[in-house]
């Protein structure tokens, strides 16, 4: 069992916050309003594919200018419709975006979504880190992978092997631990041969850093 348990404590890896990704991401990109961020996240439809709420746009706004990572840049107003705050990232925000976007691209968590979101945004962060960081994902990915495999050998020959008496033991009283095994492999493969393919076209994406539109305007 100790393989498994290996396994799972090096599962565990520093969490962020998609939110909190997604609204930094937007407004990096320029300022907006909340109604604006939000319909941005309907078009996305970033509750079905990063499980983000729709409902947890504004208090996330709420909670990042609070912090200092945004702040209010004016309230306008259309008509009779309600004001609306027009928010623009500070500074801390930025470095705080990018953060999360190289965090996010290096992130082993295949359950998760972090990968997926950065992606969205790896067009603020140099080809060169962003590709680095996925390369990192696969040294880890491969070493998790062949600690599964070598859980699973043993599970699947345990039958044959007097010293392995304790997994086949485990595999007749618990047989959803190997199904569970086998399900975690499988998983790991597709992540692994993902970030493969995603590395061969990682570099033709487009690059525009925040600098690049100053220098413009």
């Amino acid at each position: 069992m100790h393989y498994a348990v290996y396994f799972i404590r090096n599962m565990l890896i520093e969490p962020i916050s998609l939110v909190r990704l997604y609204v930094l991401g937007l407004l990096e990109k320029g300022d907006r309003h909340g109604y604006e961020i939000v319909a941005t996240a309907e078009r996305w439809a970033i509750h079905r594919w990063a499980g983000i709420s729709i409902g947890s746009i504004y208090h996330t706004l709420r909670s990042l200018t609070k912090a200092g990572y945004a702040s209010i840049l004016k309230v306008e107003r259309e008509g009779n419709r309600p004001e609306r705050q027009v928010f623009s990232i500070t500074d801390r925000g930025r470095e705080e975006c990018h953060r999360l976007i190289a965090l996010g691209l290096g992130s082993l968590e295949y359950e998760g979504r972090e990968v997926d979101m950065s992606l969205a945004f790896s067009h603020r962060i140099s080809p060169a880190l962003r590709r680095q960081m996925l390369e990192n994902r696969l040294g880890p990915l491969e070493e998790r992978l062949a600690q599964l495999r070598a859980l699973h050998h043993a599970y699947t020959t345990c039958f044959e092997s007097p010293s392995l008496e304790h997994l086949r033991k485990l595999r007749e009283e618990s047989p959803w631990i190997h199904a569970g095994i086998r399900h975690g492999l499988a998983r790991l493969e597709v992540e692994r041969d993902w970030t493969m393919s995603l590395l061969s076209e990682i570099d033709s994406w487009p690059y525009q850093p925040a600098s690049a539109e100053k220098n413009t305007s």
